[in-house]
């Protein structure tokens, strides 16, 4: 993880010493990284946890309302 946060590092550096962007632009650009990554934790958690729920309402043989079928299917 701090490799793969080094290597990036390092292309944005050689970015702004070929000029081909400006320091603003690298700035902005790496922000907008960070910012994508901080989000897909979330979702990554959010997904976990509908898991764990799913998991908690078959061991608890309940079904979710979409899902729901008469009381005696509940055996």
């Amino acid at each position: 993880m701090q490799r793969a946060a080094t290597l990036r590092r390092v292309i944005l550096l050689k970015d702004i010493l070929r000029r081909d962007i400006r320091l603003r632009e690298a700035i902005l650009r790496r922000s907008t990284l960070r910012r994508r990554r901080s989000s897909r934790k979330k979702v990554v958690g959010r997904h976990a946890w509908r898991d764990a729920w799913l998991r908690f309402a078959a061991a608890a043989c309940w079904k979710p309302a979409s899902e729901e079928e008469p009381p005696a299917a509940c055996g």
